[in-house]
This record gives C-alpha cells, structure tokens and sequence, in this order.
C-alpha cells in the first residue's frame, strides 16, 4: 500500500497520450508549468466519475483565463470506451488514457479521485469523489 501523495509533495512529472477524437498526442506534466492545474482520474464503469463528466467543461471553462487546467485521466479502458464519452461529452479539457501507473503511483485506491497542484507544481489537495463545491473553492483559492 502506497500512501496517497501527501499536500506540499511535488507533483511527479508524467508523460500519458491525449485523446482527441482523431490525431494522438502526448501530455507530460511539465507541459502545464506555471497552472493550477487539477489532475482527475475516472474509469467508464464508475458511476459517480460518470455523474461528474458534465460538469468538467464548465470548470474548465470557468477558470481557463486565469491559468487553470483540467486534465482528466482514464485508468486502462480502450480507446473504444474513451472515444463513446469524448462524443457524448465533447470535452474543453485534454482527456489523456493509460494512467494506471499514475493513479497507483500517487496511492489512491478508487475513484474519481483528484489531485489539484499549484503553480509551483506542489499538491495542494486530494479529493475522493467529485464534490463540485470543494473542487471550485479550492481552484478558486490558488488563482
């Protein structure tokens, strides 16, 4: 058991493709130097991170112009499921896939699961579940 990455560790720098809907790209974590930036991690058969996707775009579109970033990030569907949630929620935000490492590697067990780091690229918070009123104070905070 690896112990959820602690407030005030530095965000490990990770480098995970980006789906689009057509041409693959790649996004690593220094790519988003300088951003609040709120890494959260979903999977197509958990309901609650389900329930949650409508909601992304208007976060990320809520606080795009003050240096704020949303990423979300698929544990290991295939690209098949990602590409049915990209066309039913045509996300503002980049969706990146294959982060299984990634989640297991900041020791969180379920999910949504979040980590929201500041500018610098230190972990400010975790969440568990998507809690829409906690998420934008604390975006908010740091902007």
């Amino acid at each position: 058991q690896i112990p959820v990455i602690a407030t005030g560790a530095r965000m490990p720098d990770f480098r995970l493709p980006v789906y689009n809907g057509s041409v693959m790209d790649t996004l690593s974590f220094n790519d988003l130097k300088d951003k609040v930036v709120l890494v959260e991690f979903w999977f197509k058969s958990c309901g609650p991170c389900i329930k949650a996707m409508p909601k992304y775009n208007a976060l990320q579109d809520k606080y795009k112009d003050q240096g704020f970033e949303l990423v979300t990030v698929n544990l290991e569907d295939p690209v098949e499921d990602l590409d049915f949630f990209y066309k039913k929620y045509p996300p503002h935000y980049r969706m990146l896939y294959q982060g299984l490492a990634l989640f297991n590697s900041l020791g969180f067990e379920g999910c949504p699961s979040s980590v929201l780091v500041d500018r610098s690229g230190k972990v400010v918070k975790t969440f568990y579940g998507y809690d829409e009123e906690a998420v934008g104070e604390s975006i908010a905070s740091l902007l």
